[in-house]
C-alpha cells in the first residue's frame, strides 16, 4: 500500500544526496579540467594513468565500507552503551589502521607496477601515483566516519560538505597547478580529502557522538 509517510522520508533522505553526488562528479573531474587548461592534454595523460593505477586505493577503501557498513549500522540499530560504543571505536581504527598499511605497501609496489606495464613514456607518472594513493587514504577515512551522518538521516549535511570540499578543489588547483605543474593536482587532492574527512569527522561527532578519545 501506499505509504505517505514513507515517501516524504524517502525523499528527505535521498534528495539532498543530488547535489552532493554532482558536487562529487565535478569534483572527481575539477583536476583534470584544470590540467587541460593551463597545461595542455599531455599532461592530462600523465596525470590520468597515475590517477588509474592510484584508483586501486580507491576501490578497495569502497569495498571495505561496502563490507562495515552494514555491520557498523547493525551494532548502532542495538542502542549500543558507551563500552559497546568503545569496541566499535577500536575496530574502526584498526580498519584505519589497515587501510594506512595497505597504502603504504601499495606506494611501495606502484614504481614496479610502471616498469612492468606502463610505457616508459609516462615514467614521470611514479611519484603523481604515490601522492594520490595518499589521497585515496585519507578518502577510506572519510568513508570511516561518514556513515554515522548516513545513519541519523542528516544527509543535507554532507551536500554542504561536499560543496565545500569541491570550491576548496577549483581554488587549489587553480593556483597549485600554475605553480607546481602536474603535481600540483595531486597536492591538491591530497589537500582536498584531508580537508573532507576532518570536517567530516568533526561534524559526524556533533551529531553521532563517539569515544574516539
Amino acid at each position: 500500500k501506499f505509504n505517505k509517510k514513507m515517501l516524504i522520508s524517502a525523499l528527505r533522505f535521498g534528495l539532498p544526496l543530488i547535489p552532493h553526488t554532482i558536487a562529487g562528479i565535478f569534483l572527481s573531474m575539477s583536476d583534470r579540467i584544470f590540467l587541460v587548461n593551463i597545461l595542455g592534454e599531455d599532461s592530462v595523460g600523465i596525470y590520468s594513468v597515475a590517477f588509474q593505477i592510484a584508483s586501486a586505493i580507491s576501490i578497495v577503501m569502497g569495498s571495505v565500507n561496502q563490507a562495515w557498513a552494514p555491520i557498523l549500522y547493525e551494532k548502532l540499530n542495538q542502542e549500543p552503551s558507551f563500552y559497546d560504543k568503545i569496541g566499535i571505536v577500536k575496530i574502526t581504527y584498526k580498519i584505519m589502521a589497515s587501510m594506512l598499511l595497505f597504502t603504504l605497501f601499495f606506494m611501495f609496489i606502484s614504481p614496479y607496477i610502471y616498469d612492468i606495464f606502463i610505457d616508459k613514456r609516462y615514467h614521470i607518472a611514479k611519484k603523481i601515483t604515490i601522492f594520490i594513493a595518499l589521497a585515496f587514504l585519507f578518502q577510506g577515512f572519510y568513508f570511516m566516519v561518514t556513515n554515522y551522518i548516513f545513519y541519523s538521516k542528516k544527509t543535507k549535511i554532507l551536500s554542504y560538505i561536499t560543496i565545500s570540499s569541491l570550491l576548496l578543489s577549483l581554488v587549489l588547483n587553480y593556483f597549485l597547478i600554475q605553480s607546481f605543474g602536474i603535481f600540483g593536482s595531486s597536492y591538491a587532492l591530497i589537500i582536498v580529502w584531508l580537508f573532507q574527512f576532518i570536517l567530516t569527522f568533526y561534524i559526524s561527532n556533533k551529531i553521532y557522538p563517539m569515544p574516539w578519545r
